[in-house]
């Protein structure tokens, strides 16, 4: 099989998947920002939006850890901008039942490795066991990347990794709620794509 023939094959499944996710009145999409990158950093603004387009959340978050400064240049967010905000700890529990009564069972994520990461990070600097519960019902729920997707139905090949190039998410304006609709338009994006 050619190379062209296994990307059309490739893209055809990510049209596919996004489809189904279209599809699905209790699939959502998530995104966050975060105070970096690092091994220790926190989530300080989550977004959830449902496939049809309906926002579920859009909230910031206080942390107690400093927000980087490249971080905090990317998505505009302040310390000082997080003063009356939940904490994780608090709102996680309180999210995840809110997601539990609508009946989600998928969660898609432009680069899902990446938010799913800093969920399971943020809830291990809480102390809150009602969080640390919901933290394994919500990373147990069914995901998929969309970036990984996207990538795949872009087609840029890259021989040094041996994979699709990633793409920056096309329209995401770096605020959670901003970033889920993006990636909502790549879904609908990708679905229009016909076999």
């Amino acid at each position: 099989m050619s190379r062209r023939d296994t990307w059309k094959r490739h893209r055809g499944q990510a049209a596919q998947r996004a489809r189904k996710t279209l599809a699905n009145p209790n699939a959502v999409i998530l995104d966050t920002e975060t105070t970096g990158l690092g091994s220790t950093d926190q989530i300080l603004e989550i977004g959830i939006l449902t496939a049809r387009g309906d926002v579920i959340c859009d909230e910031r978050i206080k942390v107690d850890i400093p927000i980087g400064k490249s971080a905090s240049r990317i998505h505009g967010i302040r310390q000082d901008m997080l003063t009356d905000c939940p904490r994780w700890g608090e709102f996680l529990p309180w999210i995840w039942g809110d997601l539990s009564l609508r009946g989600v069972n998928e969660i898609v994520i432009y680069n899902a490795p990446f938010d799913r990461r800093m969920i399971a990070q943020s809830s291990a600097a809480s102390p809150d066991p009602e969080c640390h519960i919901s933290t394994k019902a919500i990373l147990g729920l069914d995901h998929w990347c969309a970036m990984h997707a996207y990538a795949a139905y872009v087609g840029d090949w890259q021989e040094w990794s041996g994979d699709y190039r990633w793409q920056r998410l096309p329209g995401g304006d770096h605020s959670a709620i901003g970033d889920c609709r993006a990636t909502l338009k790549v879904l609908q994006t990708m679905a229009q794509e016909r076999e």
